[in-house]
């Protein structure tokens, strides 16, 4: 008896995804992703790779032509999908075990990773209640709104008293 289980990973993608066809036509896109666990080291103050696990991945349908299409070995990727374990047999008779990913519509996802988390430093004596201050940036998504022609829409609007804000 199969089971299979829901399962959600993010890991490097380690072999491009190669497109096939089933005999009925429906596409599947396999490939391997291999997730890294880590841990904090005390002693070196660092983020360190305990192990990796590799899991093969097929997606299925119309998921598998983007994935194939999109997605290449390197890139950084969640994948949501049911989990199954399948043993087999090698032809020197040796015992393995496949730890596989099925993702079809419905039932699952690939995504590439966009953007990462940028890591601060946080003391419990931060006077902004352990929040960090917003980093400096140059990017024009961090400057102020332009105020459009009479208006001021990013602050509350001006009540009179007599008259309703709306």
């Amino acid at each position: 008896m199969t089971v299979e289980v829901p399962v959600t990973i993010v890991g490097n993608i380690v072999s491009d995804p190669e497109l096939r066809f089933t005999p009925s036509g429906k596409a599947v896109a396999d490939f391997r992703v291999a997730e890294n666990h880590k841990r904090y080291s005390q002693e070196t103050k660092k983020w360190e790779t305990t192990n990796t696990t590799f899991y093969r991945v097929n997606a299925w349908g119309d998921q598998a032509s983007n994935i194939a299409g999109a997605l290449q070995k390197g890139t950084e990727v969640v994948v949501v999908g049911k989990f199954q374990a399948r043993e087999y047999e090698t032809k020197d008779g040796d015992k393995r075990l496949s730890l596989e990913i099925s993702v079809s519509y419905g039932s699952g996802v690939v995504a590439p990773v966009v953007g990462a988390f940028q890591q601060v430093e946080v003391s419990r004596e931060s006077s902004n209640h352990g929040n960090p201050a917003p980093a400096q940036s140059s990017s024009s998504w961090d400057a102020q709104p332009a105020q459009s022609a009479g208006h001021n829409w990013g602050s509350a609007p001006e009540v009179d008293g007599n008259n309703p804000p709306f």
